[in-house]
Protein backbone atom coordinates (compact mmCIF):
# COMPACT_ATOMS: atom_id res chain seq x y z
CA UNK A 1 0.00 0.00 0.00
CA UNK A 2 1.81 3.40 -0.92
CA UNK A 3 1.30 6.55 1.32
CA UNK A 4 -1.06 7.81 -1.66
CA UNK A 5 -3.73 5.60 -1.39
CA UNK A 6 -3.70 6.11 2.68
CA UNK A 7 -4.86 9.96 1.92
CA UNK A 8 -8.13 11.07 3.18
CA UNK A 9 -9.18 14.37 3.99
CA UNK A 10 -12.50 13.43 4.68
CA UNK A 11 -11.81 11.12 7.73
CA UNK A 12 -12.48 12.83 10.66
CA UNK A 13 -11.20 10.37 12.58
CA UNK A 14 -7.71 10.64 11.20
CA UNK A 15 -7.73 13.97 12.54
CA UNK A 16 -8.81 13.08 15.70
CA UNK A 17 -5.23 11.81 16.07
CA UNK A 18 -3.14 14.56 15.33
CA UNK A 19 -2.37 16.69 11.76
CA UNK A 20 -1.36 13.96 8.94
CA UNK A 21 1.70 16.23 7.98
CA UNK A 22 3.03 12.90 6.63
CA UNK A 23 0.15 13.05 3.67
CA UNK A 24 1.11 17.04 3.18
CA UNK A 25 4.82 16.38 2.70
CA UNK A 26 4.15 13.10 0.21
CA UNK A 27 1.50 15.55 -1.72
CA UNK A 28 3.99 18.17 -2.21
CA UNK A 29 6.71 16.47 -3.25
CA UNK A 30 4.66 14.01 -5.61
CA UNK A 31 1.49 15.45 -6.35
CA UNK A 32 0.86 19.29 -5.44
CA UNK A 33 -2.35 19.79 -7.11
CA UNK A 34 -4.29 16.50 -5.93
CA UNK A 35 -7.50 15.75 -7.57
CA UNK A 36 -8.99 14.16 -3.99
CA UNK A 37 -12.06 11.75 -4.46
CA UNK A 38 -15.46 11.80 -2.63
CA UNK A 39 -17.30 9.05 -2.11
CA UNK A 40 -20.32 10.30 -4.50
CA UNK A 41 -18.38 10.44 -7.34
CA UNK A 42 -17.23 14.21 -7.30
CA UNK A 43 -13.61 15.72 -6.15
CA UNK A 44 -12.27 18.05 -4.71
CA UNK A 45 -8.64 19.61 -5.37
CA UNK A 46 -5.99 19.79 -2.64
CA UNK A 47 -3.38 22.76 -3.23
CA UNK A 48 -0.28 22.03 -0.74
CA UNK A 49 2.67 24.25 -2.21
CA UNK A 50 2.78 27.89 -0.43
CA UNK A 51 2.85 29.31 -3.66
CA UNK A 52 -0.16 27.82 -5.41
CA UNK A 53 -1.93 28.94 -2.10
CA UNK A 54 -0.82 32.42 -2.21
CA UNK A 55 -2.02 32.74 -6.13
CA UNK A 56 -5.52 31.60 -5.69
CA UNK A 57 -6.29 33.87 -2.85
CA UNK A 58 -4.89 36.45 -4.79
CA UNK A 59 -7.21 36.14 -7.59
CA UNK A 60 -11.16 36.13 -6.54
CA UNK A 61 -12.05 37.02 -10.00
CA UNK A 62 -11.15 33.06 -10.57
CA UNK A 63 -11.51 31.57 -7.86
CA UNK A 64 -14.80 32.29 -5.46
CA UNK A 65 -15.44 32.37 -1.84
CA UNK A 66 -18.88 33.08 -2.75
CA UNK A 67 -22.20 31.50 -1.61
CA UNK A 68 -23.53 31.03 -5.04
CA UNK A 69 -20.46 28.68 -5.77
CA UNK A 70 -20.44 26.79 -2.44
CA UNK A 71 -19.00 29.23 -0.24
CA UNK A 72 -15.13 28.72 1.24
CA UNK A 73 -16.12 25.77 3.63
CA UNK A 74 -16.80 22.19 3.43
CA UNK A 75 -15.15 19.67 1.27
CA UNK A 76 -18.07 18.04 0.32
CA UNK A 77 -21.56 19.00 -1.02
CA UNK A 78 -23.83 17.53 1.86
CA UNK A 79 -21.02 20.04 4.13
CA UNK A 80 -21.44 22.80 1.57
CA UNK A 81 -25.03 23.02 1.81
CA UNK A 82 -25.33 22.31 5.48
CA UNK A 83 -22.91 25.69 6.41
CA UNK A 84 -25.55 27.64 3.46
CA UNK A 85 -28.41 26.50 5.02
CA UNK A 86 -27.41 27.75 8.34
CA UNK A 87 -27.07 31.33 7.41
CA UNK A 88 -30.47 31.85 6.76
CA UNK A 89 -30.40 33.84 3.40
CA UNK A 90 -27.34 35.78 4.43
CA UNK A 91 -23.26 36.27 3.77
CA UNK A 92 -20.54 36.96 6.20
CA UNK A 93 -17.42 38.62 5.10
CA UNK A 94 -15.52 35.06 4.59
CA UNK A 95 -18.42 33.94 2.30
CA UNK A 96 -18.77 37.15 -0.01
CA UNK A 97 -16.55 38.50 -3.35
CA UNK A 98 -15.17 41.82 -3.91
CA UNK A 99 -16.70 44.65 -4.27
CA UNK A 100 -19.31 42.81 -2.31
CA UNK A 101 -16.89 41.98 -0.10
CA UNK A 102 -14.79 45.39 0.09
CA UNK A 103 -18.15 47.39 0.76
CA UNK A 104 -19.01 45.22 4.01
CA UNK A 105 -15.69 44.89 5.55
CA UNK A 106 -15.16 48.33 5.16
CA UNK A 107 -18.04 48.94 7.67
CA UNK A 108 -15.81 47.01 10.29
CA UNK A 109 -12.31 47.32 9.16
CA UNK A 110 -11.75 50.86 11.39
CA UNK A 111 -12.23 49.06 14.39
CA UNK A 112 -9.51 46.70 13.39
CA UNK A 113 -6.62 49.10 12.15
CA UNK A 114 -3.42 49.24 14.45
CA UNK A 115 -4.30 52.33 16.64
CA UNK A 116 -7.68 51.39 18.15
CA UNK A 117 -5.72 47.32 18.57
CA UNK A 118 -2.48 48.98 19.99
CA UNK A 119 -5.13 51.05 22.48
CA UNK A 120 -5.92 47.57 23.56
CA UNK A 121 -2.55 46.25 24.90
CA UNK A 122 -3.02 47.34 29.11
CA UNK A 123 -5.88 45.75 28.90
CA UNK A 124 -5.33 42.39 27.35
CA UNK A 125 -1.83 42.55 30.07
CA UNK A 126 -4.24 42.92 32.73
CA UNK A 127 -6.81 40.01 31.92
CA UNK A 128 -3.84 37.90 30.81
CA UNK A 129 -1.91 38.20 34.10
CA UNK A 130 -4.74 38.02 36.32
CA UNK A 131 -5.59 34.72 34.64
CA UNK A 132 -1.24 33.28 34.66
CA UNK A 133 -1.54 34.38 38.27
CA UNK A 134 -4.85 32.51 39.01
CA UNK A 135 -3.63 29.28 36.94
CA UNK A 136 -0.34 29.37 39.13
CA UNK A 137 -2.01 29.51 42.01
CA UNK A 138 -4.10 26.38 41.40
CA UNK A 139 -0.72 24.32 39.65
CA UNK A 140 -2.43 22.23 37.50
CA UNK A 141 -5.13 22.85 34.71
CA UNK A 142 -6.42 22.23 31.28
CA UNK A 143 -4.66 25.05 29.36
CA UNK A 144 -6.82 24.78 27.03
CA UNK A 145 -10.56 26.19 28.19
CA UNK A 146 -8.66 27.13 31.36
CA UNK A 147 -6.40 29.56 29.95
CA UNK A 148 -6.42 29.58 26.54
CA UNK A 149 -10.09 30.38 25.79
CA UNK A 150 -10.38 33.21 28.52
CA UNK A 151 -8.22 36.03 26.77
CA UNK A 152 -9.28 36.06 23.10
CA UNK A 153 -13.15 35.62 24.55
CA UNK A 154 -13.10 38.42 27.21
CA UNK A 155 -11.07 40.79 24.68
CA UNK A 156 -13.79 39.53 21.71
CA UNK A 157 -16.54 40.01 24.35
CA UNK A 158 -15.80 43.52 25.51
CA UNK A 159 -15.08 44.06 21.72
CA UNK A 160 -18.96 43.79 21.39
CA UNK A 161 -20.09 45.18 24.25
CA UNK A 162 -20.80 42.21 26.00
CA UNK A 163 -21.68 41.39 29.60
CA UNK A 164 -19.02 39.33 31.41
CA UNK A 165 -21.54 37.09 33.09
CA UNK A 166 -22.33 35.75 29.66
CA UNK A 167 -19.13 34.73 28.63
CA UNK A 168 -19.75 30.57 30.00
CA UNK A 169 -23.10 31.20 27.01
CA UNK A 170 -20.84 32.63 24.52
CA UNK A 171 -17.78 30.47 25.23
CA UNK A 172 -20.26 27.72 24.92
CA UNK A 173 -21.88 28.91 21.51
CA UNK A 174 -18.44 29.37 20.01
CA UNK A 175 -17.56 25.93 20.72
CA UNK A 176 -20.37 24.46 18.93
CA UNK A 177 -19.75 26.58 15.97
CA UNK A 178 -16.43 25.23 15.43
CA UNK A 179 -15.87 22.16 17.03
CA UNK A 180 -19.18 21.14 14.90
CA UNK A 181 -17.60 17.45 14.02
CA UNK A 182 -16.81 16.84 17.42
CA UNK A 183 -19.27 14.43 19.36
CA UNK A 184 -17.55 16.26 22.84
CA UNK A 185 -18.93 19.36 22.00
CA UNK A 186 -22.02 18.53 19.31
CA UNK A 187 -23.58 15.87 19.57
CA UNK A 188 -25.00 15.69 15.93
CA UNK A 189 -26.28 18.13 13.43
CA UNK A 190 -29.65 18.78 15.11
CA UNK A 191 -27.41 20.41 18.14
CA UNK A 192 -25.59 21.94 15.89
CA UNK A 193 -28.27 23.76 14.48
CA UNK A 194 -29.71 24.73 17.65
CA UNK A 195 -26.37 26.15 18.75
CA UNK A 196 -25.93 28.08 15.55
CA UNK A 197 -29.66 29.30 16.03
CA UNK A 198 -28.67 30.17 19.60
CA UNK A 199 -25.96 32.06 18.60
CA UNK A 200 -27.51 34.45 15.47
CA UNK A 201 -30.87 35.18 18.07
CA UNK A 202 -28.20 36.51 20.83
CA UNK A 203 -26.69 38.57 17.75
CA UNK A 204 -30.19 39.69 16.56
CA UNK A 205 -30.75 40.90 20.11
CA UNK A 206 -27.87 42.37 20.89
CA UNK A 207 -28.65 44.91 17.03
CA UNK A 208 -32.00 45.36 18.64
CA UNK A 209 -31.05 46.59 22.34
CA UNK A 210 -27.82 48.89 19.95
CA UNK A 211 -30.43 50.47 18.48
CA UNK A 212 -31.85 51.61 21.55
CA UNK A 213 -28.88 52.63 23.22
CA UNK A 214 -25.96 52.78 21.11
CA UNK A 215 -22.83 52.34 22.26
CA UNK A 216 -18.79 52.62 21.16
CA UNK A 217 -18.23 49.05 20.33
CA UNK A 218 -18.50 46.98 17.08
CA UNK A 219 -22.17 46.07 17.03
CA UNK A 220 -23.37 49.58 17.81
CA UNK A 221 -21.31 50.19 14.18
CA UNK A 222 -22.73 47.96 12.31
CA UNK A 223 -26.33 48.99 13.65
CA UNK A 224 -25.41 52.76 12.40
CA UNK A 225 -24.01 51.82 9.19
CA UNK A 226 -25.51 51.98 5.76
CA UNK A 227 -25.21 50.27 2.19
CA UNK A 228 -26.94 52.19 -0.05
CA UNK A 229 -28.57 53.95 1.66
CA UNK A 230 -30.17 51.28 3.67
CA UNK A 231 -29.60 49.69 7.38
CA UNK A 232 -27.95 46.10 7.69
CA UNK A 233 -30.44 43.91 8.69
CA UNK A 234 -30.84 42.44 12.07
CA UNK A 235 -29.57 38.52 10.50
CA UNK A 236 -26.76 40.58 9.12
CA UNK A 237 -25.49 41.93 11.87
CA UNK A 238 -26.31 38.36 13.63
CA UNK A 239 -23.94 36.95 10.80
CA UNK A 240 -21.11 39.52 11.70
CA UNK A 241 -21.37 38.66 15.47
CA UNK A 242 -21.21 34.98 14.95
CA UNK A 243 -17.95 35.57 12.63
CA UNK A 244 -16.19 38.16 15.33
CA UNK A 245 -16.80 35.87 18.37
CA UNK A 246 -16.08 32.68 16.73
CA UNK A 247 -13.14 33.83 14.89
CA UNK A 248 -12.03 35.89 17.54
CA UNK A 249 -12.34 33.26 19.74
CA UNK A 250 -10.74 29.91 18.33
CA UNK A 251 -8.06 30.61 16.15
CA UNK A 252 -6.32 32.76 19.12
CA UNK A 253 -7.16 29.88 21.53
CA UNK A 254 -5.55 27.85 18.51
CA UNK A 255 -2.46 29.36 18.61
CA UNK A 256 -2.13 29.83 21.78
CA UNK A 257 -2.66 26.42 23.12
CA UNK A 258 -0.31 24.75 19.70
CA UNK A 259 2.07 27.58 20.75
CA UNK A 260 2.37 26.33 24.46
CA UNK A 261 2.35 23.02 23.79
CA UNK A 262 5.63 23.35 20.88
CA UNK A 263 7.25 25.38 23.92
CA UNK A 264 6.86 22.28 25.70
CA UNK A 265 7.92 19.72 23.32
CA UNK A 266 10.88 22.42 22.88
CA UNK A 267 12.39 23.54 26.32
CA UNK A 268 15.77 25.12 24.53
CA UNK A 269 12.99 27.37 22.71
CA UNK A 270 11.02 28.30 26.03
CA UNK A 271 14.33 28.69 28.08
CA UNK A 272 15.20 30.96 25.18
CA UNK A 273 12.48 33.06 25.11
CA UNK A 274 12.71 33.46 28.81
CA UNK A 275 16.53 34.56 29.03
CA UNK A 276 15.68 37.11 25.66
CA UNK A 277 12.56 38.52 26.39
CA UNK A 278 13.41 40.37 22.96
CA UNK A 279 12.45 37.62 21.08
CA UNK A 280 8.77 37.97 21.95
CA UNK A 281 7.75 39.50 18.31
CA UNK A 282 9.86 36.76 15.94
CA UNK A 283 8.62 33.96 18.50
CA UNK A 284 5.08 34.80 17.88
CA UNK A 285 5.52 34.82 14.25
CA UNK A 286 6.73 31.24 14.94
CA UNK A 287 3.95 30.18 16.90
CA UNK A 288 1.61 31.05 14.17
CA UNK A 289 3.55 29.51 11.52
CA UNK A 290 3.14 26.44 13.73
CA UNK A 291 -0.12 26.66 14.93
CA UNK A 292 -1.69 27.36 11.52
CA UNK A 293 -4.97 27.97 13.50
CA UNK A 294 -7.39 27.26 10.21
CA UNK A 295 -6.28 24.48 8.04
CA UNK A 296 -8.00 24.89 4.99
CA UNK A 297 -10.71 27.47 2.78
CA UNK A 298 -12.01 26.63 -0.30
CA UNK A 299 -12.52 28.32 -3.42
CA UNK A 300 -15.04 27.43 -6.56
CA UNK A 301 -12.90 27.86 -10.12
CA UNK A 302 -14.91 30.90 -11.93
CA UNK A 303 -14.08 29.59 -15.07
CA UNK A 304 -12.13 26.71 -17.44
CA UNK A 305 -8.54 27.17 -16.65
CA UNK A 306 -5.09 26.12 -17.21
CA UNK A 307 -3.15 26.40 -13.49
CA UNK A 308 0.18 25.01 -13.51
CA UNK A 309 -0.26 23.01 -15.96
CA UNK A 310 -3.47 20.89 -14.61
CA UNK A 311 -7.11 21.63 -16.23
CA UNK A 312 -9.36 22.88 -13.84
CA UNK A 313 -13.02 23.66 -14.46
CA UNK A 314 -16.40 26.05 -13.84
CA UNK A 315 -17.39 24.87 -10.76
CA UNK A 316 -14.96 22.76 -9.32
CA UNK A 317 -13.62 22.80 -5.54
CA UNK A 318 -9.87 23.90 -4.57
CA UNK A 319 -8.83 23.68 -1.07
CA UNK A 320 -5.69 25.70 -0.15
CA UNK A 321 -3.98 23.82 3.07
CA UNK A 322 -2.38 27.08 4.52
CA UNK A 323 -1.18 23.64 7.07
CA UNK A 324 1.12 22.53 4.71
CA UNK A 325 2.08 25.69 2.68
CA UNK A 326 3.44 26.46 6.07
CA UNK A 327 5.94 23.71 6.03
CA UNK A 328 6.66 23.99 2.35
CA UNK A 329 10.61 22.93 2.46
CA UNK A 330 10.74 25.25 -1.04
CA UNK A 331 9.84 28.29 1.41
CA UNK A 332 10.79 27.62 5.13
CA UNK A 333 14.30 26.24 6.12
CA UNK A 334 13.87 22.85 7.97
CA UNK A 335 10.09 23.73 8.37
CA UNK A 336 9.30 21.07 11.43
CA UNK A 337 11.84 22.66 13.29
CA UNK A 338 9.87 24.84 16.33
CA UNK A 339 12.32 27.98 15.93
CA UNK A 340 11.42 31.27 17.75
CA UNK A 341 14.49 32.44 15.68
CA UNK A 342 13.30 32.09 12.52
CA UNK A 343 13.27 34.62 9.85
CA UNK A 344 12.45 35.30 7.56
CA UNK A 345 8.90 33.93 8.41
CA UNK A 346 6.83 34.83 6.03
CA UNK A 347 3.99 32.68 6.94
CA UNK A 348 0.53 32.51 5.55
CA UNK A 349 -1.51 31.25 8.65
CA UNK A 350 -3.69 34.16 8.70
CA UNK A 351 -4.39 33.08 4.44
CA UNK A 352 -2.44 33.96 1.37
CA UNK A 353 -3.19 37.20 1.21
CA UNK A 354 -5.71 39.19 -1.15
CA UNK A 355 -9.05 40.26 -0.10
CA UNK A 356 -9.98 37.78 2.86
CA UNK A 357 -6.44 38.45 4.55
CA UNK A 358 -7.67 38.23 8.06
CA UNK A 359 -9.54 41.40 9.30
CA UNK A 360 -8.43 39.90 13.30
CA UNK A 361 -4.64 39.83 12.20
CA UNK A 362 -3.29 42.39 14.55
CA UNK A 363 -5.60 41.30 17.65
CA UNK A 364 -4.68 38.03 17.00
CA UNK A 365 -0.94 39.26 17.19
CA UNK A 366 -1.23 40.71 19.92
CA UNK A 367 -2.91 38.27 22.26
CA UNK A 368 -0.30 35.51 21.56
CA UNK A 369 2.55 38.00 21.91
CA UNK A 370 1.11 39.55 24.97
CA UNK A 371 0.26 36.16 26.39
CA UNK A 372 3.57 34.52 26.42
CA UNK A 373 5.36 37.72 27.47
CA UNK A 374 3.37 37.60 30.42
CA UNK A 375 3.53 34.02 30.55
CA UNK A 376 7.76 33.96 30.87
CA UNK A 377 7.74 36.79 33.39
CA UNK A 378 5.95 34.67 35.93
CA UNK A 379 6.38 31.25 34.76
CA UNK A 380 9.44 28.74 35.29
CA UNK A 381 8.02 26.40 33.30
CA UNK A 382 4.93 24.65 32.06
CA UNK A 383 4.92 21.02 32.17
CA UNK A 384 2.81 18.74 30.54
CA UNK A 385 0.83 16.23 33.07
CA UNK A 386 -1.20 14.14 29.95
CA UNK A 387 -1.21 13.99 26.37
CA UNK A 388 -2.35 16.67 24.10
CA UNK A 389 -6.10 15.85 22.58
CA UNK A 390 -6.95 17.03 18.87
CA UNK A 391 -9.76 18.41 18.25
CA UNK A 392 -11.77 15.81 15.75
CA UNK A 393 -11.68 18.13 12.88
CA UNK A 394 -9.86 18.79 9.29
CA UNK A 395 -11.18 22.65 9.49
CA UNK A 396 -9.02 23.61 12.84
CA UNK A 397 -6.01 22.46 14.12
CA UNK A 398 -6.90 22.68 17.85
CA UNK A 399 -6.66 21.08 20.63
CA UNK A 400 -9.61 20.19 23.03
CA UNK A 401 -7.56 19.36 26.23
CA UNK A 402 -4.04 20.14 26.95
CA UNK A 403 -3.69 19.02 30.48
CA UNK A 404 -0.22 21.05 32.29
CA UNK A 405 1.03 21.76 35.51
CA UNK A 406 2.79 25.46 35.80
CA UNK A 407 5.83 25.99 38.41
CA UNK A 408 5.57 30.03 38.94
CA UNK A 409 9.24 31.74 39.57
CA UNK A 410 10.50 30.96 43.01
CA UNK A 411 7.88 28.49 43.73
CA UNK A 412 8.59 24.87 45.01
CA UNK A 413 7.78 21.88 42.28
CA UNK A 414 3.98 21.09 42.81
CA UNK A 415 3.22 17.38 42.84
CA UNK A 416 -0.41 17.40 42.48
CA UNK A 417 -2.29 15.11 39.99
CA UNK A 418 -5.19 15.41 37.68
CA UNK A 419 -7.17 13.36 35.72
CA UNK A 420 -6.69 13.51 32.45
CA UNK A 421 -8.95 11.46 30.69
Amino acid sequence: MTLESEINFLDLDVFAGGMPHEWFTWLRANQPIYRHPVPDGSAFWVLSKYQDIVDVSRRPDLFSSDDMYGGPSGLTIAEQQRMLTSAKGSKTLTHMDPPEHTIHRSLVEKRFRNQPIAALEDRIREITGELIDSSISKGICDFVYDVAAVVPTTIIMELMGLPESDREMILRLANANFAVDDPDFVADSNAYTVARDSFQEYGRELANLRRLNPRDDVISTLVESRIDGEPLSDQLIALFFEQFVAAGHETTLTAISQGMNAFIENPQQWRALVDEPSLSISATEEVLRWSTPVTYMRRAVRQDMDFRGTKFSEGDSVTMWYISGNRDEEVFEDPFRFDIRRTPNNHIAFGGGGSHFCLGVRLARLETRIFFEELTKRVEDVESIGPPVPLRSNHFNAFKRLPVRFRGKGCPVLVETMDVQ
